[in-house]
């Protein structure tokens, strides 16, 4: 039987109602005890730590109290299946959704993104957040917290892109019984605003390329005369330039993965 209290007391002299957590030799976990009209109750929290603990008793006093017994047995049950789930490590929640066998592979760039991304949320957390450890614990308030502060110099498509990103790992999580809710869902998506394109005009373009100066003039000219990226007019070298025949012969970083090549003639103003 559990008898000491957190307070030395006996967890049967408790007043009614109310209740205490004790231990049961060579037990693990702390046993939530209360009195209710002479009755006297005691149910493991699962929970091997007192703070933990103090948060099931108090759900489960409260449920009694208010004389709903069978939420009080749902409360049982949800921290006895809380107790038997593997709880996930934050800092392990994306290998898990990296290494989840349900969804094909991703490009090195795109899992060099989710790496960056990840984390700077493990460094908000532990700034702001330290004593959640485990991929349960996070809450809504600390999902919005965090997306505060993407929202505060990203744009809206990227702050989209973490939101997608984050809501695809817990819910890699809830399928692997990690996690009970994905706090994710509750953060709206930001609209984007698209903004219009001004061509430049001629005179623009006369005033940008009389500036420019040596190198960076010969890059105006590529870019102004070829429609290349500035990526691909700067990686541009000689061998793709055929002066005999006037062609430009390369494959753009774009397509580069489908092996397409381009084949731009070279404008006189080029050529010189």
């Amino acid at each position: 039987m559990c008898r000491k209290t957190t307070n030395g007391g006996k967890a049967d002299k408790r007043r009614n109602g109310s209740g205490t957590l004790c231990r049961k030799r060579g037990s693990k976990f702390w046993y939530a005890v209360w009195m209710k009209d002479g009755r006297r109750f005691q149910v493991s929290t699962h929970r091997e730590t007192r703070k933990e603990a103090e948060a099931v008793l108090a759900d489960l006093t409260a449920d009694y109290a208010r004389g709903d017994e069978a939420r009080m047995l749902e409360t049982v049950k949800r921290n006895l299946d809380r107790a038997r789930r593997k709880r996930m490590p934050l800092e392990k929640a994306l290998d898990a959704f990296l290494g989840d066998a349900e969804r094909g592979p991703l490009a090195e760039t795109t899992v060099s993104h989710h790496r960056g991304r990840y984390s700077r949320f493990l460094e908000w957390m532990s700034q702001n957040r330290a004593g959640v450890k485990f991929a349960d614990e996070l809450t809504v308030a600390d999902a919005r917290g965090f997306m505060a502060t993407v929202a505060a110099g990203q744009t809206a498509k990227t702050f989209n892109d973490y939101r997608a990103l984050f809501m695809q790992i817990w819910d890699t999580l809830l399928r692997c019984n990690a996690v009970e809710v994905n706090p994710w869902k509750e953060i709206r998506r930001k609209v984007r605003v698209a903004h219009s394109k001004r061509e430049l005009d001629a005179g623009l373009l006369a005033r940008l390329f009389n500036a420019a100066q040596g190198e960076m003039k010969t890059l105006f000219a590529v870019g102004i005369y070829t429609g290349l990226r500035l990526g691909d007019a700067v990686s541009l070298d000689w061998g793709a330039v055929d002066l005999v025949r006037g062609f430009i012969d390369a494959t753009p970083h774009k397509t580069r993965k489908h092996g397409t090549r381009v084949h731009i003639p070279i404008a006189p103003v080029l050529r010189e």
